[in-house]
């Protein structure tokens, strides 16, 4: 297996007009001395969660939104970026509520999980059990209202198809808490 050291200069461009992004050029060096440059995207520093939010009556709060790089809507669990510095369980709290108007009869961190190879962001994962849904409370921010972002409470059987038919935006937190929603899947079908 080779080592990858991390070589001078990076450089990151900021690309889009409404949507302002970072594209960073790594680069580095493996010890047979060949040099490996690597396009990738979203700022190093960004700090991003997903929740994967359990309301009382076991049914799952998702987002259902258009994406643009698959030019599909997709479901994907309640979450966003925060500022650098800023606490992360702060951050999934605060998207948590803003999203779905849920509050969390329990909250814990999962992990982390990767949005895929070229992508900066590490996303921490949260579970937020016993949710009790208060309507008045979402508060989408003008982009996720005026893609028209939905919010929708699904069954475990549910995102266990949405999953299947390739419907699930990050896959992440579902493979971090699998057994956990697999068993909520199975007392529901019992």
């Amino acid at each position: 297996m080779k080592t990858f050291t991390r070589i001078q200069p990076t450089t990151t461009q900021t690309v889009g007009e409404a949507f302002k992004r970072s594209a960073v050029i790594k680069r580095y060096q493996t010890e047979d001395g060949e040099q490996h440059e690597f396009t990738t995207f979203f700022s190093e520093e960004l700090v991003s969660v997903l929740v994967v939010a359990v309301t009382t009556d076991n049914k799952i709060a998702m987002t259902y939104q258009f994406r643009a790089g698959p030019e599909k809507w997709l479901y994907d669990f309640p979450g966003g970026e925060g500022e650098p510095g800023e606490e992360v369980e702060a951050v999934a709290r605060r998207e948590l509520m803003e999203e779905t108007g849920c509050t969390p009869g329990r909250f814990e961190y999962v992990g982390e999980c990767y949005e895929g190879p070229y992508i900066n962001i590490k996303i921490a994962v949260y579970l937020a059990t016993d949710c009790v849904y208060n309507g008045d409370a979402i508060h989408l921010d003008e982009a996720e209202s005026s893609q028209g972002a939905e919010l929708r409470f699904v069954s475990a059987t549910e995102l266990f198809a949405i999953a299947r038919a390739g419907d699930l935006c990050v896959t992440g937190p579902f493979a971090l808490l699998f057994d956990y929603l697999d068993n909520l899947r199975q007392e529901e079908l019992s």
